[in-house]
């Protein structure tokens, strides 16, 4: 009985593919693989691969010794069929990486959105143990949530539901990455809260924050907490 799976989780900054023991769910081992500057299908697909393969590798491991492939992909997500519908942050849409994950390794592939499974984890082993009805906000390139009600995760007549990050909270505001305006994630989001640092920046606002990073490197939590907010 084959002893290992494969998560991965694609988000708009990073692909983070993990090893996983199938008999207790223990992460054995895990890569992760920035995705910023390698957005678009074909570029997002080989990147999945390549992690795939140096996860195995790295852990003296044949691709035989898989038993299957989860991904968690930040968007809009086709259940059924595998397909990304729509990724704005990763610059994808109507991606069959199901098919093409499956055919390069032969082996079953599952896709969900990754909120979704978050909040799943949540619901059988964290913070949701327990609980019948909740809901699960995260914020980080984006801004996704996933909502429990009676025990069970709910998709919406479309399958999206859950994508706080694209109410409009302020009509014909900021432009967002979906190609809509006004959306919270254009807002509340981390890369909207970088960008809107680094303009304060260039207009002269001062502050600490110019100590912690360089141009061109992206603002981490970390700095954000540890200095505060009296830079926006």
């Amino acid at each position: 009985m084959l002893e290992y799976s494969i998560g991965i989780d694609l988000g708009g900054t990073k692909v983070l593919t993990a090893l996983v023991n199938t008999k207790n769910g223990d992460v054995v081992s895990y890569i992760k693989k920035k995705t910023k500057k390698d957005k678009g299908p074909e570029k997002i697909v080989q990147k999945i691969i390549n992690s795939i393969r140096d996860l195995v590798e790295e852990n003296k491991l044949k691709i035989e010794n898989i038993k299957d492939i989860g991904i968690g992909a930040a968007g809009q997500i086709n259940r059924d069929n595998g397909v990304i519908i729509n990724a704005p942050n990763l610059d994808c849409s109507n991606l069959k990486i199901k098919e093409i994950i499956e055919k390069e390794f032969n082996k079953e592939v599952y896709l969900a959105n990754d909120v979704e499974i978050a909040t799943i984890g949540e619901l059988y082993f964290g913070a949701g143990k327990g609980e019948k009805d909740f809901v699960c906000i995260f914020v980080g390139t984006g801004i996704g949530s996933g909502i429990v009600q009676n025990g069970r995760i709910r998709y919406g007549s479309t399958g999206t539901a859950g994508e706080i990050g694209h109410i409009i909270v302020d009509m014909g505001g900021r432009s967002c990455g979906c190609g809509g305006c006004g959306c919270l994630e254009a807002y509340a989001s981390r890369l909207a809260i970088e960008k809107r640092i680094i303009g304060a920046l260039k207009k002269g606002r001062k502050s600490d924050i110019v100590n912690y990073i360089k141009e061109d490197k992206p603002i981490k939590t970390s700095m954000i907490k540890e200095i505060g907010w009296r830079y926006l």
